[in-house]
């Protein structure tokens, strides 16, 4: 019998992906466009949004700026295929 040997779920050598700020044109902005985006208001791709409270500084209370929305989807997760990072500070 031989053993059948699983291909590693890691990559062997790490791999860096750059991105570079650009305009974006008109309308590019919309959840079905899956955005990554610097500034502005945060695209939400699920039409429930956060409560008022998740979204505020806990120590001040004070509304969290949006810094930046990243696409960032998992097609090996069917739960996660479709995901954005979104980073407020």
């Amino acid at each position: 019998h031989s053993a059948a040997v699983a291909a590693p779920l890691v990559a062997a050598e790490p791999c860096v992906e750059l991105g570079f700020v650009s305009t974006c044109p008109a309308g590019y902005a919309t959840p079905e466009s899956f955005p990554s985006k610097v500034g502005g208001a945060p695209v939400w791709l699920d039409p429930r949004r956060p409560a008022a409270e998740a979204l505020a500084c806990r120590k001040c209370s004070r509304p969290l700026r949006h810094l930046l929305q990243l696409y960032c989807p998992r097609p090996e997760l069917p739960h996660a295929y479709h995901r954005s990072l979104l980073v407020f500070c």
